[in-house]
């Protein structure tokens, strides 16, 4: 015999399953290890392989990949060339900061902004693209890891960046 408890605990899964087997929502969640990729400048977006150009990507637009075929990789509202899309792992948005500084670091966002300041309304300095290297020379410590210093080939500060973009290079000695 079950007990009132028991009975609840059974019709209450009994509900939910019922309820989540109808609902569509589940194609909208998709696993992490779904191959991504970014837009390597502006990229046109087409209907079908070869077809009518229905819209353009901004560069550094991250978006999910599908199956490729004849130099064609099929994303989420259409289809762009193979050649204009760089291949990247999903992006955890986690500041790892060395250390000790100065430290060698890469871009691991699609692309990391370079201000004059430490301050995300001070003006762009550089731009630095997906996978590049550079060397970190001091932080400050704040929200969403806070920003590295970056300096240029001669050692001179260039200027500011978020840390949440960049990743250590421990095993990369100058």
């Amino acid at each position: 015999m079950l007990t009132r408890r028991t009975f609840l605990k059974l019709g209450g899964m009994s509900l939910a399953a019922y309820t989540l087997s109808r609902w569509d929502g589940w194609r909208a969640l998709q696993p992490l290890s779904l191959p991504t990729g970014r837009t390597i400048g502006a990229v046109p977006l087409y209907d079908r392989p070869n077809g009518k150009i229905i819209g353009y990507h901004f560069p550094d637009r991250v978006m999910t990949l599908g199956k490729a075929r004849g130099g064609w990789i099929a994303v989420e509202d259409g289809y762009v060339a193979q050649a204009a899309i760089e291949p990247m792992p999903t992006w955890k948005q986690t500041a790892t900061l060395p250390a000790r500084f100065p430290a060698h670091m890469e871009v691991v966002a699609p692309a990391a902004i370079v201000r004059t300041e430490a301050n995300a309304l001070s003006p762009v300095v550089a731009r630095i693209a997906h996978t590049s290297q550079m060397q970190a020379v001091d932080h400050l410590s704040g929200a969403h890891g806070g920003w590295i210093a970056l300096a240029d080939a001669h050692g001179a500060l260039l200027g500011w960046s978020q840390a949440v973009g960049w990743r250590t290079l421990d095993d990369i000695t100058p």
